[in-house]
């Protein structure tokens, strides 16, 4: 009998600390917009060493930016670097204790391998489908679909080594990092009057349920599933 109740004992604590350690976990919610900023500049600043910037040289300042999707939810986070160059972090709940090594990610942060700045600029455009193939800007890399580019007053293609909120003068307001039909190309937007505005392009959108990559302008944004990543 006693060894019975030994059992069941030790079941019951082996029980609690298990759910002690699935409670450790930290979820998105457990954090304000300030906090997650907070601990994303932390992270930044202590890995300065080994910092992705898009060229070898040191980025003077950055500052970090929440971008929301669709349904309002906080997805991603932008840092923008001085004097140049940018990049995402998308934002996700801890995996649990006992079954964080079955996740490619353990953090929080998800760093992407899409680094835009001087060595990977992007220019604005309109997406056309029967237009010809976009300019390849970047050695190695095809053009991101097909369309129409936006020049400038000189009939010049325009270059941009700054994300498209800061360009058009949308850093500070609300910004919104807008998933298409292709996982890997996003949208960058604002809303102005309830309105969707695609700062690549400059044109409103329809607010539709799915946005379709072959009808809007649109950046590759990546997230690799690899714990090298996890910042």
């Amino acid at each position: 009998m006693k060894k019975i109740i030994a059992k069941i004992l030790a079941f019951v604590c082996l029980f609690c600390v298990a759910v002690c350690c699935v409670g450790c976990s930290k979820k998105v919610d457990d954090f304000s917009v300030e906090e997650h900023i907070q601990r994303i500049t932390e992270r930044i600043e202590t890995g300065k060493s080994y910092w992705w910037y898009p060229t070898e040289e040191t980025y003077e300042d950055f500052e970090v930016y929440p971008l929301y999707d669709k349904n309002e939810e906080l997805k991603y986070f932008l840092v923008e670097f001085e004097p140049y160059g940018f990049v995402f972090i998308s934002v996700q709940d801890e995996p649990l204790i006992f079954t964080s090594f079955l996740y490619a990610h353990q953090s929080m942060y998800v760093l992407s391998p899409d680094i835009y700045g001087p060595d990977n600029p992007w220019t604005p455009y309109v997406r056309n489908e029967n237009s010809p193939p976009l300019p390849s800007l970047k050695e190695g890399w095809s053009g991101n679909g097909n369309g129409v580019l936006i020049l400038d007053e000189n009939g010049e293609m325009i270059i941009y080594d700054k994300s498209p909120y800061f360009v058009t003068g949308n850093i500070n307001e609300k910004k919104y990092l807008l998933q298409t039909d292709c996982s890997y190309e996003f949208i960058f937007a604002v809303k102005e009057n309830g309105k969707f505005i695609n700062l690549i392009s400059g044109l409103e959108l329809d607010n539709s349920e799915e946005f379709d990559c072959k009808n809007q302008a649109t950046m590759v944004v990546r997230f690799i599933a690899d714990k090298a990543f996890d910042l």
